[in-house]
């Protein structure tokens, strides 16, 4: 159980360092290129950790656990990311991660509304708090010097919101039938690799191939690069505990990319302190939720 937690926390801090790194890329190129560019070098890397890191080892993998992990390829690698990727671009850094990170609300509605959960005081409490710190994050009078968030980008969190929201269960399914944490990440990325290249153009997403601007190819190769490593981290956490502990963990990712955001991110995008107290909240409130 303490390793989960490690790794969890590990996995967390990391995948905070994603969404900056993306937007400071998306300066000098688009979503399409960074939807290529980071998918194919969270493949890449994830390959080569399989393959040179990890002895190839792994497999076979029982057909129940490939059918997790392509499900959770297609709902997170894919639709998620995408959609996550385009609300960094429209409302920045911090606000897209710190919506996309309030997942765990949807879980509890879920349980609660069509699964017959009952509704503890933590429950209530959880919900409460999340609510407020997306209230906090959305809102903003809108002005010369800061713009209201545009609906479209707050739309793309909440969607990328919704497809994250089952990443920790399929993740902990998967590795229950048998699959291999390392080769699990492999398939979840490559099925969102194809993803992009079978259904791109149904979420308006396209491959691109060449004229990415050196630095925001850099940018969004660096991206799936850290985004690979805290998928393995995260699968890790699964093998040693169970998603209701270790998700809510790793969903502390906002506060880095709020903190990461801040200081590297000035003249690139608007970063308030009502934005990190938002981030605060929302973290605070997937904790009530999950272990209160």
């Amino acid at each position: 159980m303490g390793l989960g937690i490690i790794y969890a926390l590990a996995g967390g801090i990391v995948w905070g360092f994603v969404p900056p790194l993306v937007k400071r890329g998306l300066v000098h190129s688009d979503v399409d290129a960074a939807v290529t560019v980071q998918q194919l070098a969270m493949v890449v890397f994830l390959l080569a950790v399989w393959v040179v890191g990890y002895g190839a080892g792994g497999l076979p993998v029982p057909l129940p656990a490939v059918v997790t992990f392509v499900i959770l390829g297609a709902i997170g690698a894919f639709f998620g990311r995408v959609f996550l990727l385009r609300a960094i671009d429209q409302i920045g850094a911090s606000r897209a991660q710190s919506i996309k990170n309030a997942s765990p609300l949807l879980t509890a509605v879920i349980g609660v509304t069509f699964l017959g959960e009952s509704a503890t005081l933590g429950t209530f409490g959880g919900v409460i708090v999340i609510v407020a710190g997306i209230l906090l994050i959305t809102h903003t009078k809108g002005s010369e010097a800061e713009p209201a968030a545009p609906l479209a980008g707050l739309g793309n969190a909440a969607l990328s919101f919704v497809f994250y929201s089952l990443g920790p269960i399929l993740k902990r399914l998967g590795v229950l039938q048998g699959g291999d944490p390392i080769v699990g990440a492999v398939i979840t990325q490559v099925t969102g690799l194809m993803f992009i290249g079978l259904l791109g153009k149904t979420v308006r997403i396209r491959i691109v191939w060449r004229g990415v601007p050196l630095p925001g190819a850099v940018c969004f190769a660096a991206s799936g690069v850290v985004h690979a490593i805290g998928t393995i981290l995260t699968f890790l956490a699964v093998v040693h505990a169970p998603a209701v502990i270790v998700g809510p963990i790793w969903n502390i990712q906002p506060l880095v990319t709020f903190a990461l955001a801040h200081f590297t991110l000035k003249g690139i995008e608007i970063v308030r302190v009502q934005d990190g107290v938002g981030a605060a909240l929302i973290v605070g409130g997937v904790f009530l939720l999950a272990w209160v």
